[in-house]
């Protein structure tokens, strides 16, 4: 699974062509109707030596770790390192959990009650944004089965009052909502239905104005919203609940305690609290988000998910390599080049986004970095790797200084990075 990845070097204008991955026979933008059913495909992979000096410094990496953690105001985190197919590095920090729990001694039979828990490797947080990166893949890999097309116009395939207002023959394809230049914005209709329990269906969503007023494809404006709305299309070619296909089609496969809905985690302890906002308290989430019809998800798919760093960074060894992980194949390479390819930049963030991920050269001198942020509830959070060497890290926490450095990477996730990597 060794093979760098050499992205292709793409204008970064929004009039430049589309790609169209490796998915020859799906170019129109159609749904195939009958499902195809595609097991991860068994790989032998060459023992290839790691060249990190992490181990050798793992006292003082862990330190310098700590020290970061205290600057920024970091309640609780965890960080995993990766280099090629293996973890090289783990280590957490501080509170995760101000939930009280019970521990029972197995031999004693003594009834233990603790009001916090400290952080561990097994920490689950809910990663925000990072989401998107998740949805990305699950959303590439349907691709890849022709069952869903970059060129789908979201209007057709999920509410036909997605149609932008102001541009009636201009569609908005699946690609320029995983680009945030579809025109459709977390406007009044979108943050109106954010803020109400139950969550209201998408009809009543789209209601109110949720429509920048620009032309679909040509200006970036991050949409919490749009990336949702893939959730939506991934239900509508699948015919499942985006949370019951996210948990088939990849976190078992996987084999990792990872979900977009609390009720699915099997330690469901683990799941870090933000502060004295605790996420078991939100209720029976499937039942709960269950209440919007299938096939008109807009919600869980731009920052629902709740995984440990761990976990995460077997998602960053797929996206780092060639797809594959322990010899199962989860995403073709011509994927991972397609989602890696740059799309579009915005000055006014100073960021580059393929599908999904961003893309920075400003963390590391000399090394473009792909991944994502993730910031909600006070807790900032980053995934970054490079695909060249295959090394990457996972920062999670749940909660820390929402501070930007110059070059506008959240100055928690920069510092981390960069102690990190003078060991990779």
């Amino acid at each position: 699974m060794f093979t760098k990845i050499f992205c292709a070097i793409l204008s970064l204008s929004l009039c430049s062509g589309m790609l169209t991955g490796c998915t020859k026979s799906n170019k129109t933008g159609s749904i195939q109707s009958d499902p195809v059913q595609v097991e991860p495909v068994q790989i032998e992979e060459p023992q290839i030596p790691y060249s990190n000096h992490i181990s050798a410094n793992k006292e003082k990496l862990d330190a310098a770790v700590d020290q970061i953690n205290k600057d920024y105001g970091v309640m609780g985190s965890s960080v995993a390192v990766w280099e090629h197919d293996a973890i090289v590095y783990s280590h957490s920090y501080g509170t995760a959990s101000l939930r009280k729990t019970q521990s029972i001694n197995e031999i004693t039979g003594e009834v233990t009650t603790a009001d916090t828990t400290p952080a561990n490797c097994g920490t689950k947080y809910r990663v925000a944004s990072i989401s998107k990166i998740v949805t990305t893949m699950l959303a590439m890999q349907l691709q890849e089965q022709g069952r869903l097309s970059l060129e789908t116009d979201i209007a057709a395939l999920v509410n036909e009052k997605l149609q932008n207002p102001y541009y009636p023959n201009d569609k908005a394809t699946i690609e320029m909502l995983m680009t945030h230049t579809s025109g459709i914005i977390d406007g009044a209709g979108y943050k109106s239905a954010i803020n109400k329990q139950p969550f209201p269906a998408l009809d009543v969503v789209l209601q109110r104005n949720n429509f920048s007023g620009l032309k679909p494809g040509s200006s970036y404006s991050y949409s919490n919203f749009g990336m949702g709305l893939v959730a939506g299309a991934i239900e509508n070619v699948t015919g499942e609940p985006f949370c019951d296909y996210a948990k088939n089609a990849l976190f078992e496969p996987l084999g990792i305690d990872a979900s977009f809905v609390t009720d699915y985690i099997k330690d469901r302890n683990s799941i870090a609290t933000f502060g004295s906002e605790d996420p078991l308290s939100w209720g029976n989430m499937k039942e709960i988000y269950g209440q919007i019809p299938v096939g008109q998800m807009y919600l869980l798919g731009h920052g629902n998910l709740f995984i440990s760093a761990e976990d995460s960074a077997q998602i960053g060894i797929i996206l780092s390599g060639d797809g594959t992980y322990q010899g199962k194949c989860y995403l073709k390479k011509e994927t991972l080049d397609n989602i890696h390819s740059p799309r579009v930049y915005d000055y006014k963030t100073n960021v580059t986004r393929g599908l999904a991920v961003q893309i920075t050269s400003d963390i590391i001198e000399g090394v473009t970095l792909y991944g994502h942020q993730g910031n909600a509830y006070g807790a900032i959070s980053c995934i970054f790797y490079d695909p060249s060497t295959q090394r990457g890290v996972v920062f999670l926490t749940n909660g820390a200084s929402a501070k930007r450095a110059e070059s506008q990477i959240y100055a928690v996730n920069d510092a981390i990075v960069k102690q990190i990597w003078q060991y990779l």
